[in-house]
């Protein structure tokens, strides 16, 4: 039964005014009536969603079985309001020497991707990697393997990372090279990669036995401090390991203490 107008004023706010006062007048109005409007947005709403999901399975190589990875990762992605941006990122990477897999591969790592900009962000990047000496079949592994260098700043970012291990490893032919077998050492941000060689020299290492370390096992870059550290701490102080062993054998750096030195120490 509708409410007279004191007897809505008086009481608890327990519904929607609308349901309360305006059913006495209009019994027709229900609160979970669709207004025309609300309709609208979501067919909106799903056409953008099947548009795009269209797309990654016709242009991208990707399954339905690849879609909630996607959504998972990027939601926001669905919601956009055509396929414009995500058709010409596609189409630069195939331009830029991709396979078809290895676009697949790149947007199921990192969907954002599809909704950078080619002239702003994707072809600046691409083309430092190509000064490299990157080939492009070379910069379609890397990308796809670690699509996260494609996020983040040229200026602040990237660039100075290159120049930073450049001059780590000593040139670009010698970069080249480690990239092709790690190209996680892109990932990590300037300020990551500068308080990772503060931490190898904390623990005794001279530049050049860095050096000799990153062009044997460029996967040093990709421990973390607390790794490296334990590590160091087992084989020089336990084991009583001068460094120059450990930089003959960087691998040793990179197993378990616990599973592997330990054991083989005893």
């Amino acid at each position: 039964m509708a409410l007279t107008f004191p007897e809505f004023v008086l009481c608890p706010l327990r519904y929607p005014p609308q349901c309360l006062f305006f059913s006495k007048f209009s019994p027709r109005i229900s609160c979970n009536a669709t207004s025309p409007s609300t309709e609208g947005v979501k067919e909106k709403r799903e056409r953008r969603h099947d548009a795009m999901k269209r797309f990654l399975l016709k242009e991208c190589g990707l399954s339905i079985s690849h879609l909630p990875t996607v959504m998972s990762k990027d939601p926001s992605l669905f919601r956009c309001t055509s396929t414009d941006r995500a058709q010409q990122a596609v189409q630069f990477f195939r331009d830029s020497g991709f396979t078809l897999d290895q676009v697949r591969k790149t947007i199921l790592k990192d969907p954002s991707v599809l909704v950078r900009t080619v002239d702003g962000q994707l072809k600046p990047k691409i083309d430092l990697l190509k000064t490299l000496g990157l080939t492009e079949q070379d910069v379609g592994f890397v990308i796809s393997h670690q699509p996260r260098i494609l996020c983040g700043s040229l200026d602040k970012n990237l660039s100075p990372k290159i120049f930073l291990l450049l001059n780590l490893f000593g040139s670009k032919d010698n970069l080249y090279k480690a990239l092709k077998r790690t190209p996680g050492i892109l990932v990590y941000d300037f300020q990551t990669l500068e308080k990772k060689l503060k931490i190898m020299e904390s623990i005794g290492l001279l530049e050049h036995q860095i050096k000799e370390i990153l062009e044997k096992d460029p996967r040093f870059l990709c421990l973390s401090r607390d790794k490296i550290e334990k590590n160091m701490n087992f084989l020089t102080n336990t084991a009583g390991l001068h460094s120059s062993i450990v930089v003959k054998y960087p691998l040793l750096l990179g197993f378990s203490v616990e599973k592997r030195l330990k054991p083989r120490y005893k």
